[in-house]
């Protein structure tokens, strides 16, 4: 039955094709004036007292579909266009962008207001000023105003508007069900896209001592219901567009947040005192808004005390109260103390938190690894161990982490917080735009950092550990072979062969700690070498003309002037998981951490740091693969 219902109320939706999908443009057929009186429009929606356009698309969706069953499409059109038009979900706080679809897809999507740009909103203009119900005129005129931009549909808009806040004022017994009380979003959204309609066309004359009047009695109503919610909206509201003296809506809200403190309201509070400092700071007095900020504050960390059984949920209410404090001068010595706390709590987060791992048999990889480098000479297996894996093409995981996105797309949805081994915030992610839009860039790099980072796992345990064991077994390579080796490599700068040459000896033997202290600093002053080689000056000259080497994040930003030679010299693929692996902040950030003294010893002994000693192997000895012979002739020497 739900089912049913779900396609029922998705094939009632006039839907409009999108043009870049189907390579037609869609325009709906003109229905003018007479031809939709003729139809007598609002008769399907005489007798509802309501004034949200939804319930009356569900009257003129069955008006509509009585029509076709009796066969007159004239009218079934008029009640199709009119409920196209109510499909529509208001966004009051959009000037440009008043109306969405209710429902969007890849090819198209419910009506739009460029659905019936042109003539067809000149008709809801005239339309509109015959209308009765309030809600249909305020619909058609906002629609023509946006579409054409007459003034006197915007003035029908603003009177259509008024009449609905007023009803939802007049406390009739039809209209005091929950979802229309005037505190409720719908009356207050009403009221705001009057508002705006009257700031487009101009404050002087119209009905602006009516709006003021209005959005003053939903305040107040609010009030006396002590309902903070809609006192809060109802006074951004006349804050916004001021339309009441900002200085006594602060004292009242003031008064309001005492009251409900008082009575043990432990979060109407905060959202109070964020009015009260925004009142006042309208009102420039900057002491009094201080004031009210450092209550917001403590209001966030009387949530925090709340929230003391989860380190999680207490660590990021503090967080927001050292945040709020910081904009207030004078509070030095409370935020000290909450970032004591904060930190403090930070260390019990890990005692609440369960690792979540899977088991995949790797058997197969592991086996044909062992054999391909087995029975081979020292050198044979030194290059072809270099080999085990390829960085991915970006677009392949740009395509990857998309679909993934796809597949789960409410992980999306919200913000993200990356943390490091101690639960310290290292990297935020802002939530994507919605189910319609593309992910945003933020979210697709996060999504592919987390798909390499178990790409990494599988290759550390299938090839590149299998792989080592294998070489040391056959052949023990020594510290004097592997810095000939990284001697005769194009990645690796004179006088710097015995850094490469230790630390390779150090990841053979299972060293990793000494092995990345030795290989990853290097990995930056190669990057350079590459390209001074390439005659790519690397030299940054700073203000006081003294000069410096560019540094890794500087070499791999997208923007700056060497991304796209080092591209071009070593392939994007790789430079990009050089960014990912070494410098992105939603990633091991392996460089950054390991110079300021941030990673803890067990992690040396982790995927990540295992392929990053054999990943800068493999930059330096792979591109060794066409000279074969000279490497072996090399390495035959020293035995």
């Amino acid at each position: 039955m739900i089912v049913q219902g779900l396609l029922k109320f998705q094939t009632s939706i006039p839907v409009m094709a999108d043009a870049s999908q189907t390579g037609k443009k869609f325009e709906p057929s003109l229905i003018d004036l007479a031809d939709i009186l003729a139809a007598d429009p609002e008769i399907p929606i005489s007798s509802e007292r309501s004034v949200d356009c939804s319930v009356l698309w569900r009257h003129y969706s069955t008006a509509r579909d009585a029509a076709e069953l009796g066969g007159d499409e004239e009218k079934a059109a008029v009640y199709n266009l009119l409920g196209g038009v109510c499909t529509m979900c208001l966004q009051a706080g959009e000037p440009l962008k008043p109306f969405t679809p209710l429902m969007a897809w890849a090819t198209g999507s419910s009506p739009t207001p460029l659905t019936y740009r042109g003539k067809q909103s000149l008709v809801f203009g005239e339309l509109a000023a015959q209308a009765d119900h309030p809600a249909l005129k305020a619909r058609l005129a906002d629609l023509a105003w946006v579409n054409t931009k007459q003034h006197d549909a915007a003035r029908l808009a603003i009177d259509g508007y008024i009449e609905c806040v007023r009803r939802l004022l007049a406390g009739k017994a039809e209209m005091r069900s929950r979802r229309n009380e005037a505190s409720d979003p719908r009356a207050l959204d009403l009221l705001r896209r009057a508002c705006v309609l009257q700031r487009q066309i101009g404050w002087a004359g119209g009905r602006t001592d009516d709006l003021v009047s209005l959005a003053k009695k939903v305040r107040q109503r609010a009030l006396k219901r002590e309902d903070v919610f809609g006192f809060v909206r109802a006074s951004d509201l006349e804050l916004d567009f001021k339309t009441t003296r900002a200085a006594s809506l602060a004292k009242a809200a003031e008064a309001f947040a005492v009251s409900r403190a008082a009575v043990g309201d432990s979060d109407g509070p905060e959202q109070l005192w964020r009015l009260t400092a925004r009142a006042y700071s309208r009102a420039d007095r900057k002491v009094d808004a201080d004031r009210a900020m450092v209550q917001v504050a403590e209001r966030l960390v009387e949530t925090a005390d709340r929230m003391a059984k989860s380190p999680m949920h207490e660590t990021h209410w503090l967080e927001q109260a050292i945040a709020t404090l910081r904009r207030v001068r004078g509070t030095n010595a409370r935020r000290a103390d909450l970032q004591a706390r904060l930190v403090r709590k930070q260390g019990d987060i890990a005692d609440f938190m369960a690792p979540i791992s899977s088991s995949t048999d790797i058997s197969e990889i592991v086996e044909g690894t062992k054999a391909q480098l087995g029975g081979n000479e020292l050198a044979d297996a030194l290059l072809i161990y270099a080999g085990q894996s390829r960085s991915p093409a970006v677009a392949d995981l740009r395509r990857e982490a998309e679909e993934s996105i796809g597949r789960s797309p409410f992980g999306s949805l919200f913000a993200s917080v990356i943390y490091d081994e101690t639960f310290k915030p290292a990297s935020r992610t802002p939530p994507a735009g919605g189910f319609a839009s593309p992910p945003n860039e933020a979210n697709i790099r996060v999504q592919i950092i987390q798909h390499e980072q178990i790409r990494r796992g599988f290759i550390v345990a299938g090839q590149i550990e299998p792989g080592r064991y294998q070489i040391v077994f056959d052949h023990g390579p020594d510290e004097r072979v592997l810095t000939t080796l990284a001697a005769m490599s194009p990645f690796v700068p004179p006088h710097h062969e015995a850094f490469f040459g230790r630390g390779f000896f150090h990841f053979f033997n299972g060293d990793f700690i000494e092995a990345a202290h030795l290989l990853v600093p290097q990995l930056e002053n190669s990057l350079r070498y590459v390209l001074n080689a390439a005659d790519v000056d690397t030299t940054r000259l700073k203000s006081d003309l003294t000069q410096s080497s560019a540094t890794l994040s500087t070499l791999l930003d997208p923007s700056g002037e060497w991304r796209k030679p080092l591209e071009d010299l070593i392939g994007d693929a790789v430079v990009f998981e050089i960014e990912n692996m070494f410098d992105h902040q939603a990633g091991p950030t392996l460089r950054h951490r390991m110079a300021h003294g941030l990673l803890h010893q067990w992690v040396f002994g982790g995927r990540d740091a295992i392929y990053a000693c054999w990943f800068i192997y493999r930059l330096c000895i792979e591109q060794l693969a066409p000279h074969a012979d000279e490497v072996r002739r090399r390495l035959r020497s020293l035995s």
